[in-house]
């Protein structure tokens, strides 16, 4: 087995092309258009012959010679045409030297010189039969036959007839046999294509490819380098065929042999016998037969990431030129593969970092929250109790009271961003159960109608008769969303009204007799009359510490609540969106999907509890969780409050249960009251 070298083919100049394309314009203009054609071909010439570019030149002149044979101006026609086969005895073009011939049979032809074209048509035969399947063949035995016809030998005329009808039917079943090769090589090709998103691992598909390059292409061997950088060399990857052990101990260098040039110039090429190229390597432990040899470059990332060679013994003949095509596809396939498995590989490390980083970073707020809340809490603790000495002055009052807000507000914020870590590490999941939807707004519009009142602001529920009261959905969830949504509208609306509306909508995606036996859609609509929101800040709003302020100052928080929001609803199958109307208010929708509950729970109305008859200790309470659950009741916090009343039950059950019980129906005064903050 041999790896080798060639020249790459050379680049015809710009000028050369230039003329090519005008004599292939010109042939194709020539019963349409002639006198353009003619136009063209003497541009052709002239560029031609100023050019030396013989072959340009050549073929200017046969056209220019038909043309005038067309126009029957024997003599131009005549001298082109003569010329013509000058410039194709220099160059020893056979298939120049055909057609020349034929154009001259033409001529001699039309001027009744029936001996002339016989011997002129006669000789292009006998060149174009030198050839094999040559496809001048059946054109030289048309153009006889026309002519023995024409003189009324209908002998000689019949049999080059039913020769030409031959070659045409030959060369027919050719192209069809031909386009049968190239579906399968087109459905072999898809195959693989499949095969890349669906193989276990990168040695099935690699193998998968080579082994049908092997059958498809009938090669002896076949093997796939890859690049090792560290070793700035080639190294087999893949080798199917008696010679795979040999190959597998080979290595390509780059510039070295055919597959070392192939490396450099990127381009793939075929070498019919490398017997007789002089600078053949021979693999070692390998014999050295005449052997044909194609080579196609794995492209990616604008370079040469590999290579695919294959080797025939001569004596089954050599690789055809649509051969290397098709192994170039191949080559392309393994590349796309290669690819595929980098990506996947280093998506899957992208994400393993992001994980650890999202682990890290929620470690890092989930310690660093805890060791700022801790002396927070005392801080607030201590606040609260200075704040009940009745012997403090008015200004050591008002003094305690900034301190007690000025803690508040830090330990919301640091709560606000440590929830949103969570959801975006994917800590925070929903927690289902059944809710009274009805008493969910009535306790909602209780808690913010005193804000409403203060701002002289008329707060409005309402509800569409079809609505649902009892569902199934995270109730924490949906009332954080509904709190934030009224306190965003309430901070910026100054008159006027803030108002929450529900809706039973229709399900648009699959037929409403699937769904509407257990689940509901419901839409919720928060509107309000303030000056709307600075279009600037529509596309950001629901992004993470932005604010909805227009052009006012923004109210106290790290501008985290409607993202938050967003995310709660996106959780429950829902999105925000907002409807603005600047300088007269917007509106906040969202629609979420929620089971429907056939019965009446009994634990969707647990007694009421009183405070008188179930006095409890506060004393096992320490201080700092005492101020934390004030000021999440004052926040209305629902799920801080039944995180810390999981946090006490061991210590103080007495204290969880009744908290438990006010917190269910929402009761925040009454929470208050038994923490002794009122």
């Amino acid at each position: 087995m041999t790896d080798s070298p060639q020249s790459p083919a050379t680049q015809l100049p710009t000028i050369e092309q230039k003329i090519d394309a005008l004599n292939e314009l010109a042939g194709q203009l020539c019963a349409g258009e002639p006198e353009q054609a003619l136009t063209l071909s003497k541009e052709a010439l002239q560029l031609a012959i100023n050019a030396d570019y013989i072959l340009g030149r050549a073929a200017s002149r046969r056209t220019l010679a038909r043309l005038y044979g067309q126009r029957r101006q024997w003599a131009q026609a005549l001298d082109y045409a003569r010329q013509a086969q000058h410039d194709d005895s220099l160059l020893a073009d056979a298939t120049g030297q055909i057609q020349t011939r034929l154009i001259l049979g033409e001529i001699a032809g039309g001027q009744a010189d029936f001996s002339a074209a016989a011997e002129h048509l006669l000789a292009a035969l006998e060149l174009a039969s030198g050839s094999p399947a040559h496809p001048l063949q059946s054109e030289c035995h048309l153009a006889l036959a026309n002519l023995f016809k024409q003189q009324g030998d209908f002998g000689p005329a019949l049999t080059h007839f039913e020769q030409y009808h031959h070659l045409t039917a030959a060369r027919q079943r050719q192209a069809e046999a031909e386009a049968r090769r190239r579906a399968v090589k087109l459905s072999v090709l898809a195959e693989i294509g499949r095969q890349i998103n669906t193989a276990p691992d990168l040695p099935t598909v690699l193998k998968r490819i080579a082994s049908r390059a092997k059958e498809m292409l009938l090669a002896d061997n076949v093997a796939i380098f890859m690049h090792r950088p560290h070793k700035n060399s080639f190294d087999t990857l893949l080798a199917l065929g008696p010679d795979a052990p040999a190959i597998n101990e080979f290595a390509v260098l780059p510039g070295r042999g055919i597959m070392g040039h192939i490396l450099q110039t990127g381009h793939a090429e075929l070498i019919e016998n490398t017997a007789v190229d002089p600078r053949v390597i021979q693999i070692p432990n390998t014999d050295l037969p005449n052997e044909t040899l194609m080579c196609a470059p794995l492209p990616a990332r604008r370079q040469v990431i590999g290579l695919m060679a294959l080797w025939r013994n001569l004596d089954r003949g050599p690789f055809e030129p649509a051969d290397l095509d098709f192994l170039a596809a191949l080559a392309r396939q393994a590349a796309i593969a290669i690819e595929h498995v980098r990506l996947v590989n280093e998506a899957e490390e992208a994400h393993q970092a992001a994980d650890a980083a999202n682990k890290t970073k929620s470690t890092f707020l989930a310690k660093m929250s805890h060791e700022l809340r801790t002396p927070l809490n005392s801080i607030l603790g201590f606040a609260q109790l200075l704040g009940r000495n009745p012997n403090l002055d008015a200004d050591s009052r008002e003094t305690v009271k900034i301190i007690g807000r000025s803690g508040e507000h830090l330990l919301t914020l640091i709560n606000d961003i440590l929830n949103y870590a969570r959801l975006e590490s994917g800590q925070t999941t929903l927690n289902e159960k059944e809710v009274d939807l009805f008493l969910l707004l009535d306790s909602l519009k209780e808690m913010f109608q005193l804000r409403a009142d203060e701002k002289q602001l008329r707060l409005e529920f309402s509800r569409q008769t079809n609505v649902p009261r009892y569902i199934r959905t995270d109730e924490a969830k949906l009332r954080q969303v509904l709190i934030n949504l009224l306190s965003n509208a309430l901070n910026f609306t100054q008159t006027g009204t803030v108002s929450v509306a529900v809706q039973r909508a229709a399900f648009s995606s699959v037929p409403n007799s699937l769904l509407a036996a257990h689940y509901a859609l419901l839409r919720f609509e928060v509107n309000d009359t303030g000056p709307g929101i600075d279009p600037q800040k529509t596309e950001t709003l629901l992004k993470a510490f932005e604010h909805p302020s227009p052009n006012q100052p923004a109210p106290a928080g790290a501008g985290l609540g409607l993202a938050i929001s967003q995310k709660f609803v996106q959780m429950m199958g829902g999105k925000i969106s907002v409807d603005n109307q600047p300088g007269q208010g917007a509106t906040f929708c969202f629609e979420i999907t929620v089971g429907l509950v056939e019965y009446v729970a009994d634990n969707l109305h647990p007694p009421p509890v009183s405070i008188e008859s179930a006095p409890v200790d506060l004393s096992l309470l320490p201080a700092d969780i005492i101020a934390e659950l004030v000021l999440a009741a004052r926040q209305t916090d629902m799920v801080q409050i039944n995180q810390l009343i999981d946090h006490i039950r061991g210590t103080a059950p007495d204290v969880a249960r009744n908290l438990a019980s006010l917190a269910y129906n929402f009761e925040y005064d009454r929470i208050l009251a038994l923490l002794g903050a009122n």
